[in-house]
């Protein structure tokens, strides 16, 4: 019985880790989001860049979901 208590809490703590890689790894990837964004904004002109602009900002937004 204690084994299988032993066990769970190896589980949970692999859990927690992975739950808080995935969080750093999400605010990582949406850190350079907003670079690139803002960026990009200020290189890029016209309908394609707005298009630009407009895809990277649903990806951060879709990461906020995350």
């Amino acid at each position: 019985m204690f084994s299988e208590y032993g066990n769970e809490s190896k589980k949970d703590s692999l859990v927690k880790k992975t739950k808080k890689s995935g969080e750093t790894e999400s605010e990582s990837a949406k850190s350079s989001i907003t670079s690139a964004t803002s960026g990009l904004g200020e290189t890029v002109k016209g309908q394609f860049g707005k298009k630009v602009t407009q895809v990277l900002e649903d990806q951060g937004k879709m990461l906020d979901k995350f």
